[in-house]
């Protein structure tokens, strides 16, 4: 059973990503033949839906007033209902990834980074603490990824173009060209084994996003991201 003092976003969305990383794809409703992985499954989904605001926004935990938002966090979450969607084109969660996806295309910065955000329902605001850049930023790549072959459709990723190209230039403005290692966040000499995995993995993705998209410049930025990235680990 799921801790109080674990976040309800982060904890659901843990469940349902280890899911999808385990199996390699979306989650087909035989897989989870047996009631309690069934029922577990449905709880964490839930669980999700009722951390996302009207606006969009997944916040961290549905209770009460307070709201505290982590861009790195609400993208694992999207993906967990998209991963438990089972192909369904027209599931109403695909819609509630589309609407996290449009609220960080807002909120995102000119430069590609994000901030967290705290506060109440009815009136919450960015803090100073830059969410970390080279996982969020690759995060929401994947996320737009796994979005367009959920909708399928590529038309709802034009209004996502000059997100996706923020993003990608704030994964490139990290990597470390001696190593190929990709820094924490602007100004945070930090790298990390576990978030270079992650970016390594997202940036496969985002290859596959830009590809769709025509932009085969992108698609090959962020190959070289990857295999930089795997050449060093």
């Amino acid at each position: 059973m799921l801790t109080k003092n674990f976040a309800d976003a982060r904890a659901a969305a843990f469940v349902g990503t280890l899911v999808a990383a385990l199996l390699g794809r979306t989650v087909s409703s035989s897989e989870f033949a047996d009631a309690a992985h069934s029922n577990a499954v449905q709880h964490c989904r839930e669980l999700i839906r009722s951390c996302q605001l009207p606006d969009g926004l997944v916040r961290m935990r549905a209770d009460g007033e307070h709201v505290r938002g982590v861009p790195y966090f609400a993208n694992m979450a999207a993906v967990a209902l998209l991963a438990a969607c089972d192909g369904e084109h027209e599931s109403p969660d695909v819609e509630r990834v589309r609407r996290w996806l449009a609220w960080y295309a807002v909120h995102q910065k000119p430069d590609g980074t994000i901030h967290k955000y705290s506060g109440t329902v009815q009136s919450y605001a960015q803090t100073e603490k830059l969410d970390t850049t080279d996982t969020s930023a690759s995060f929401y790549l994947l996320t737009l990824n796994l979005y367009r072959k959920a909708a399928d459709d590529r038309r709802p990723l034009r209004r996502f173009g000059i997100s996706a190209d923020r993003a990608i230039e704030a994964v490139r403005s990290l990597v470390d060209p001696t190593d190929g290692l990709t820094w924490a966040r602007p100004g945070n000499r930090n790298k990390y084994l576990m978030d270079n995995i992650l970016v390594s993995v997202c940036m496969a993705d985002a290859e596959e996003l830009f590809e769709s998209m025509g932009e085969l410049r992108r698609a090959a930025q962020a190959r070289q991201i990857r295999l930089g990235i795997m050449e060093s680990i």
